[in-house]
C-alpha cells in the first residue's frame, strides 16, 4: 500500500511540475480558459488501479462565468481490463458515475485552477476464493473456499486542481481532494470451511485485531476492505490525473 502510495504522489508531482513547465512556455499562445468550450476528459490512472481497473471517461460543461459541471463514467470487467493484482479477476465488474460542480479561482500560477465538490456511486462486484469474511456485528472471521462479493460505495469529496494546456485544445487535469465515503459489503453464496472465532485466527498480513487496515480511502493498492462486511463510514482520498480535448 505504502509503495503504492509513494510512486502515484511521485508521479503527480512530476506531473505538475511539467505541466507548469508546459505552460509557461505556451504563455503567448494560450489566451483563452477552460471555461470557454466543453471538453472530454479521460482518466490516465484508473486502468492501472492493481484490484479495480477500469476506464473512466468523462464531458465537462461550462455553465456561466466561473462554474462548470462535469459527469465521469467508468466501467471495467473481466476480459477487458489489465490484471494487475495477484488474486485474479473472477466474475470481476466495476461501474461508477461521478458529478462533478467546479469553480475557477483567481491563482497567480499559470493553468486554471479550481475547487470542486464531487458525489460518486460505484457497485464493484467479484467472485474471491480461499481468504476470510470478517462480521461487525459479532467480530467473527469465517473462512471461505469462494463467495460472490458485492460493494456499493458513495463518496462526497472537495478537491482542488489545475488545468494545464499543452497546446491550444489539449492538456493534462491535475487534481487531489478529500471527502467522506459510505460503504456496504455484502457476501453471498459462501462455500465456507469450517468456522472459527475471530481472536484465534491472524490473516497474511499479520493483522490480529478485529478490523483488518481498511484502505479503501485510496482506492488502490492492497484490498483489505474486501473483508470487512457491512457497512463502513471512512475517509475518501482523491488523487489522479486526467487528460481532457476541449471541443
Amino acid at each position: 500500500m505504502k509503495k503504492h502510495l509513494t510512486q502515484l504522489l511521485l508521479l503527480v508531482c512530476l506531473t505538475e511540475a511539467y505541466g507548469q513547465n508546459t505552460s509557461e512556455e505556451n504563455q503567448d499562445s494560450l489566451q483563452f480558459k477552460i471555461t470557454e468550450s466543453a471538453s472530454i476528459t479521460f482518466n490516465v490512472f484508473t486502468p492501472f488501479m492493481g484490484n479495480t481497473p477500469r476506464y473512466r471517461f468523462g464531458y465537462i460543461q461550462p455553465i456561466s462565468g466561473r462554474w462548470m459541471a462535469g459527469i465521469d463514467v467508468g466501467y471495467g470487467a473481466e476480459g477487458i481490463v489489465i490484471d494487475f493484482g495477484s488474486d485474479g479477476l473472477e466474475d470481476y465488474q466495476l461501474y461508477e458515475l461521478r458529478g462533478e460542480l467546479y469553480y475557477l479561482l483567481d491563482v497567480r500560477r499559470k493553468g486554471d485552477h479550481y475547487l470542486s465538490f464531487e458525489t460518486h456511486y460505484l457497485n464493484h462486484t467479484q467472485t474471491f476464493f480461499n481468504d476470510a469474511i470478517e462480521y461487525q456485528d459479532d467480530r467473527r472471521k469465517e473462512l471461505y473456499e469462494r463467495t460472490d462479493y458485492e460493494r456499493d460505495r458513495i463518496a462526497f469529496t472537495i478537491k482542488y486542481g489545475t488545468f494545464y494546456y499543452f497546446s491550444e485544445q489539449f492538456g493534462i487535469n491535475i487534481y487531489y481532494g478529500m471527502g467522506l465515503r459510505i460503504r456496504n459489503n455484502t457476501f453471498s453464496n459462501t462455500v465456507s470451511y469450517p468456522p472459527s472465532d475471530f481472536p484465534d485466527i491472524s490473516n497474511e498480513d499479520g493483522d490480529s485485531g478485529f478490523f483488518v487496515d481498511d484502505d479503501e480511502a485510496f482506492d488502490f493498492g492492497a484490498n483489505n476492505y474486501t473483508r470487512i462486511e457491512g457497512r463502513a463510514y471512512g475517509l475518501n482520498i482523491s488523487l489522479g490525473i486526467k487528460l481532457f480535448y476541449r471541443l
